[in-house]
């Protein structure tokens, strides 16, 4: 495999806090994924519960190489890359596996 298309982390986000619908299609597609998760508590029938929820709404990270992320990734238009601002590349993660 080549240096360009070997596996990584990719940051990515899923417009209108749909992360979890991108997470649950990218897992079916073969791709390991990880959203961010915390507890919080919310009002439900005049009690308090404890639900889990995203910790940053729209954020999804995506482990696979960029050529089988990008083929997937094309077929759902609410997912999108991250990219850096100034140099307009895509976020990679490093992180040791």
């Amino acid at each position: 495999m080549e240096e360009n298309n070997k596996a990584r982390w990719i940051a990515m986000r899923a417009t209108y806090s749909r992360e979890l619908k991108a997470q649950r299609y990218m897992e079916k597609k073969g791709f390991e994924s990880y959203v961010p998760m915390r507890y919080h508590i919310i009002l439900k029938n005049g009690k308090k519960v404890r639900e889990l929820a995203p910790a940053i709404h729209s954020l999804i990270f995506v482990y696979g190489s960029p050529v089988d992320i990008q083929n997937a990734k094309s077929r759902i238009d609410y997912l999108q890359y991250m990219v850096n601002s100034h140099t307009k590349e895509k976020n990679i993660i490093s992180m040791i596996r």
